[in-house]
C-alpha cells in the first residue's frame, strides 16, 4: 500500500470473509469444471477468478482468503484478477486443513507470498500430490482426508519450521459443539489451552454462537485457558451462486495488505473486529495541512485516521507543535482547561513566529454528511474561512466555529491542573460533553433571554413613565378648565349677555373637536402602517425542504396558503374601510371647518361687544388655547398608555421565561452528572452545584451602591448575595430583584424628585441591607442611581451552575482538587474515552499517570477510538501499541532552521503493522530492538 508522506490511511475497516472455495472444492456446486494446463482453460480458470472477484465487490467485501482443502492451485488466478480489477482487494493465500483429531484449521498466508511457501506446508501433510504440477492442471483437489496431524501437532510443525512461522497463520475451527470439524468438542480442552493460537474461526454468525462458546474463546472458562483468542466469522462459500460468500458480517481493521496486518487485528480484536457494520464517528478530522516555517517553504500535509491517530517522536520532534496549529485552525487554543499563562505566551509565541505572512492551517473534516476546509491564518486569525464540497465560501466566528465541530483539545498536563477557581468550566465541560449541543442551545436562549428582558425593563420604565404623564396631563387639563370656568363666571358678573356669554364659552368645544379629528387622522395613518406590514409577513412560511416533504408537511403547507389568501383578502378589506374613514373624517373636517368659520364670525362679534370685558376675554382664548394643547398632550400620553399597557405582562413573562431556562440548564447538567459516575468507573462521583455567590449578581447589585458611601459596601454586598443564593431554591433572586423593580417604579412615579420618601426609604433598607439603617444621604444616591440599564442588569443576573466533581478514593469520597494530579488525569480521561463527543485531541495524556493507570487507559482507547476518533500524542509505547493505533505519525527534527528547511519533518506514517513505524516504535518509544529484549531477560519473559 503506497501512500504520499502523512496521507497513509492507517488501519481502516474491511469487510472480509477468510474462508473461500474455489470450483477444486470436491462440494463444490454450479459450475464447469476448471482444468489447466491449456491456452483456453487457463483463460477459463481466469476468467472465473474475474467473476469471483466482480462477486466480492457485490458482496462489498475488502478482504478474501481462498482456503481449499489442502489445496492452492487457484489462488494465483484470484491474486492476478484483483491485481487486474484494481478496486484494492486483498486476497490472502490459504488452505484448509482437516487433522487427525476431527478438527480443521484455516493456514493463512501473506497476500504477496511466493506459493511455494503454501507448497512447503502442503508437503508437510500427508497431502503431497497437491504440490505437483499435474495435479493442480486437475479440475478438483484432492479428496479431503486427515492430513496425518492433530491440531496440537500442526501448530507445532509450523512453529519449529522459521520460515512457516514468520509467514503463516493458523486459526483453528472452533464453532458450537454441534458443528462440523469444531475444535470445541468434548475432550479437546487440554489441546486448545496450549495451542499458540491468537485467534479461532467459525462458520456461522457470531451473534448465533452459544454463550459457553463465546466464553471458551475469550478466556472465560478456565479449563479451556485464559488466553483470550479473537473470532473469526467466515461464510464457507462452495456454490457459483456465492450465497454463501461473505455471508456471516465479520469487519477487521487493516492497515497494511499483510498478513501481519491480519496478525495485529487478532491480537486486539475488541477494536479491529467487528460482526455488525462499523458506525464511523459522525464528526471526524480527515487531515491538516500546515504552510509554516516550523516545517520548510512547501505546506505539510497530514492525514488522520478516524479512530486512533498517534503522532510519535522524540524530544523536540515536533509533537506538541503540530497538535498546537491543530488546535488554532479549530480555534481550540484555549483548550478545555485554561493553560497557564506561560502555556499560553508558548502557543502563541510558536503559531504567530512560524506562520507569518503567507502562512496559514488548513483543516478538512467532516461533519454529519458535510465535507469541509477549514483556515485559518494570522491575518484573520479572529475568523475561520470555510470551504464546503462546492467550493462555496463563509466566515465564521472562532465562537461558532467551536459551536460546529465538537472537538475537545487538551494541551500537557491540562488533565491535572484542575484545582483552580477558573477551572470550573472546563470540569463542567467534560461532565457533560455528551449534552453540549443541549447546553449550547439552553446557554444561547439564557443570553438571548437576559437581552430581552432588559428590553423589557425599558418597556415596563416606558409605560410608567406614560402612566404618570397621562396622569400629569389629566391634572393640566383639569386645572385649565377651572381657570376657563372661573373667568366664564367672571364675565358673568361683569354683565356680559347670557347670549354672548354662550358664544364665548362654546369656544373650547370647538378647539377639541379640532384635536380630535387631527387624533383621528393620526390613528387612521398609524393603522395603514400597521396593515401594511401585516400583508408583508403574516403567514409567511418558508418553502418545504425535500427531506421534511412529507405528504401531512405538504398538506399543512397548502392550507396554509389558502389562510394566507383568506387574511390577505381581510386585510386589503380593512385597507378599503380604512380608506372610506379616512374620506368620511375628511368630509367631516370640511364640515366643521365651515362650522368653525361661521362660529368664529360671531365669536369676533361678541368680543367686539364686549370690549369692557377685553382682558377676561383675552384671557379666555388664552385658556382655550392651551385647553386644547393639555387635551391634546392629555390625548397622547393616554395613547401611549394604552399601547404600552402590556409592558408588564411582558417583563412577567421574560422574567419567568429565563428563570425556566436556569432550570432547564441545571436539568441537563443535573442529568450529565449523574452518568458521570458510571462512566468514570466509578472512580468519581458527580453532582449539580449551584453557584454559591454569582458574580453578575454581585456586580449588579455592586452598580447600585456605587458613590453611596455605604461602609463595607463589597462585603455587604457578598453577604446579601451568598444569602439569596443560598435561599434561591425558593426564588429568592427573583423577589429581590422584584423589590428593586418596585423600587424603581416608585421613583419614576413621582417624576423629577430624587429625594426617596420615608416608605421608599425602608424599602431601601430592607432590599439591601436587612433593614439596616442607611442614612437619608446614601438612600438618595441610590435611588438616584436607579436606571433602565442598572435594573436591567439585577433582572437578569444569573448563577454560573455547574457540575462539582468527587474522587472516590478506597471508597471514601474526596473533593477532587485534593485528588494528586495523576488520579484527577486519569479520572478525567477514563470519563472522556466512555463518552461520545466529537473528536478528543490531547497532548501526552500519560503525563502524571503511573503505568498501571496506563494499562487501564489503554483498554479504554481500544473500546473508545471506534465511538470517537482520537488524536493523541504520546512517548508512552503502551498507549501506542496495547492502545492498538490505527495510524502512526512519526516526527523527527528536521535539523534545519534555514530557509529551505523546517524543524519538523514527517518521517513515516502508517499503521502498527507498518515496518517503518514498528521500527520507529521500537527504536523511539522502546530504545530499541536490544534495550526491549534485555527489559524481557531481566524480567524473565521469554521472547525468543
Amino acid at each position: 500500500m503506497t501512500s504520499k508522506l502523512g496521507t497513509h490511511a492507517g488501519a481502516v475497516w474491511h469487510r472480509t470473509d477468510l474462508q473461500c472455495h474455489t470450483p477444486r472444492d470436491h462440494g463444490w456446486v454450479g459450475s464447469d469444471q476448471l482444468t489447466g494446463g491449456t491456452p483456453e482453460t487457463e483463460a477459463a480458470r481466469a476468467a472465473w477468478a474475474d467473476g469471483f472477484i466482480v462477486a466480492c465487490k457485490e458482496k462489498r467485501l475488502r478482504a478474501v482468503a481462498i482456503t481449499d482443502h489442502h489445496d492452492i492451485a487457484l489462488f494465483r488466478y484470484v491474486r492476478e484478477a484483483a491485481s487486474r480489477d484494481g478496486s484494492g482487494i486483498v486476497v490472502f493465500p490459504g488452505v484448509e486443513i482437516t487433522c487427525n483429531d476431527n478438527a480443521q484449521v484455516l493456514a493463512l498466508f501473506d497476500p504477496l507470498a511466493d506459493v511455494e511457501v503454501v507448497k512447503k506446508l502442503l508437503s508437510k501433510l500427508h497431502s503431497l500430490p497437491a504440490t505437483s504440477p499435474d495435479h493442480q492442471d486437475l479440475a478438483k483437489g484432492c479428496v479431503v482426508a486427515p492430513c496425518g496431524l492433530t491440531v496440537e501437532k500442526l501448530f507445532e510443525t509450523v512453529a519449529v519450521d522459521v520460515s512457516l512461522r514468520e509467514s503463516c497463520l493458523l486459526l483453528p475451527h472452533f464453532s458450537d459443539q454441534d458443528a462440523h470439524k469444531s475444535l470445541n468438542a468434548p475432550g479437546h480442552h487440554p489441546r486448545f489451552v496450549t495451542l499458540d493460537a491468537d485467534g479461532i474461526y467459525v462458520e456461522r454468525p457470531f451473534g448465533e454462537l452459544a454463550p459457553q462458546t463465546v466464553d471458551k474463546i475469550r478466556g472465560k472458562i478456565k479449563e479451556w485457558g485464559t488466553r483470550r483468542r479473537a473470532i473469526v466469522s467466515t461464510g464457507d462459500n462452495r456454490r457459483e451462486d456465492w450465497e454463501r460468500l461473505g455471508a456471516n458480517a465479520c469487519w477487521i481493521k487493516l492497515g497494511e495488505p499483510s498478513l501481519e496486518a491480519l496478525r495485529q487485528a487478532l491480537l486486539a480484536d475488541e477494536a479491529r473486529i467487528a460482526y455488525e457494520e462499523p458506525d464511523l464517528p459522525s464528526e471526524r478530522l480527515i487531515g491538516l495541512t500546515i504552510k509554516s516555517t516550523l516545517l520548510g517553504e512547501s505546506p505539510v500535509e497530514v492525514t488522520f485516521n478516524e479512530g486512533f491517530t498517534a503522532v510519535i517522536g522524540g524530544r523536540g520532534s515536533g509533537k506538541s507543535a503540530i497538535l498546537e496549529h491543530l488546535r488554532f485552525v479549530l480555534a481550540r487554543r484555549s483548550g478545555d482547561f485554561s493553560a497557564s499563562d506561560q502555556q499560553v505566551v508558548r502557543e502563541l509565541h510558536l503559531v504567530e513566529e512560524t506562520l507569518g505572512e503567507n502562512g496559514f492551517v488548513e483543516a478538512r473534516l467532516y461533519r454529519e454528511g458535510i465535507y469541509e476546509t477549514w483556515r485559518r491564518d494570522l491575518a484573520t486569525k479572529d475568523t475561520i474561512l470555510i470551504t464546503d464540497v462546492d467550493g462555496d465560501k463563509s466566515s465564521v466566528s472562532l465562537e461558532e466555529a467551536r459551536r460546529r465541530f465538537r472537538a475537545r483539545a487538551f494541551y500537557q498536563k491540562s488533565l491535572s491542573t484542575t484545582t483552580a477557581e477558573k477551572s470550573i468550566d472546563q470540569i463542567t465541560g467534560i461532565a457533560a460533553a455528551e449534552a453540549i449541543e443541549r447546553r449550547r442551545e439552553v446557554d444561547q436562549a439564557i443570553r438571548n433571554g437576559k437581552r430581552s428582558v432588559g428590553v423589557a425593563v425599558q418597556q415596563a420604565a416606558a409605560h410608567w413613565q406614560a402612566v404618570l404623564e397621562s396622569r400629569q396631563a389629566k391634572l393640566r387639563v383639569q386645572d385649565v378648565q377651572d381657570r376657563l370656568a372661573a373667568v366664564a363666571k367672571l364675565l358673568d358678573e361683569g354683565g356680559i349677555s347670557k347670549s354672548t356669554l354662550a358664544i364665548i364659552e362654546e369656544s373650547p368645544r370647538y378647539a377639541r373637536t379640532a384635536a380630535y379629528l387631527s387624533e383621528i387622522e393620526q390613528v387612521i395613518s398609524d393603522d395603514r402602517v400597521r396593515l401594511h406590514d401585516a400583508r408583508k409577513s403574516i403567514l409567511n412560511l418558508p418553502p418545504v425542504p425535500d427531506q421534511i416533504a412529507f405528504e401531512e408537511i405538504l398538506l399543512l403547507k397548502e392550507e396554509s396558503l389558502k389562510s394566507r389568501s383568506k387574511i390577505l383578502e381581510a386585510l386589503e378589506t380593512a385597507a378599503t374601510e380604512l380608506s372610506k374613514l379616512d374620506q368620511l373624517r375628511d368630509r367631516a373636517l370640511s364640515r366643521f371647518a365651515a362650522r368653525t368659520s361661521e362660529f368664529k364670525g360671531r365669536y369676533d362679534e361678541a368680543v367686539k361687544q364686549q370690549a369692557a370685558h377685553k382682558s377676561l376675554i383675552a384671557d379666555n382664548e388664552r385658556l382655550v388655547a392651551e385647553l386644547a394643547i393639555a387635551q391634546r398632550l392629555e390625548a397622547s400620553a393616554q395613547s401611549r398608555e394604552s399601547d404600552s399597557s402590556g409592558a408588564l405582562n411582558a417583563l412577567a413573562v421574560e422574567r419567568d421565561a429565563l428563570k425556566q431556562l436556569l432550570d432547564d440548564r441545571r436539568l441537563i447538567l443535573k442529568e450529565a452528572a449523574e452518568k458521570v459516575a458510571g462512566q468514570s468507573g466509578q472512580v468519581l462521583a458527580a453532582r449539580l452545584k449551584r453557584d454559591p455567590c454569582p458574580a453578575e449578581c454581585i456586580n449588579a447589585v455592586s452598580a447600585l451602591l456605587e458613590g453611596s458611601r455605604v461602609h463595607d459596601a463589597a462585603d455587604k454586598v457578598e453577604a446579601l448575595v451568598s444569602n439569596l443564593s443560598k435561599a434561591e431554591v425558593d426564588g429568592a433572586w427573583f423577589d429581590f430583584s422584584s423589590q428593586i423593580l418596585k423600587i424603581y417604579e416608585a421613583r419614576i412615579m413621582v417624576g423629577s424628585n430624587e429625594e426617596p420618601s420615608d416608605d421608599v426609604k425602608r424599602e431601601i433598607e430592607k432590599a439591601l441591607f436587612g433593614s439596616s439603617p442607611i442614612t437619608q444621604q446614601q438612600a438618595t444616591k441610590i435611588y438616584s442611581s436607579l436606571t433602565d440599564e442598572k435594573v436591567s442588569a439585577v433582572l437578569s443576573a444569573v448563577p454560573r451552575d455547574s457540575i462539582m466533581l468527587k474522587y472516590i478514593d478506597d471508597g471514601r469520597e474526596i473533593p477532587f482538587s485534593n485528588a494528586s494530579p495523576g488520579q484527577q488525569a486519569s479520572a478525567l480521561l477514563e470519563l472522556l474515552l466512555k463518552q461520545e463527543a466529537g473528536p478528543l485531541i490531547i497532548d501526552q495524556p500519560e503525563d502524571d499517570l503511573d503505568n498501571r493507570v496506563v494499562m487501564k487507559i489503554v483498554e479504554l482507547i481500544r473500546r473508545s477510538k471506534n465511538r470517537r476518533q482520537l488524536i493523541f500524542a504520546t512517548h508512552n509505547p503502551n498507549i501506542v501499541v496495547n492502545g492498538d493505533a490505527d495510524k502512526v505519525v512519526s516526527l523527527s527534527s528536521g535539523g534545519s532552521t534555514g530557509p529551505t528547511g523546517g524543524r519538523v519533518a514527517i518521517d513515516c506514517d502508517g499503521a502498527i503493522e507498518t515496518l517503518a513505524i514498528r521500527e520507529n516504535i521500537t527504536r523511539i518509544m522502546e530504545g530499541g530492538k536490544e534495550a526491549f529484549d534485555l527489559r524481557g531477560r531481566k524480567y524473565g519473559f521469554d521472547h525468543a
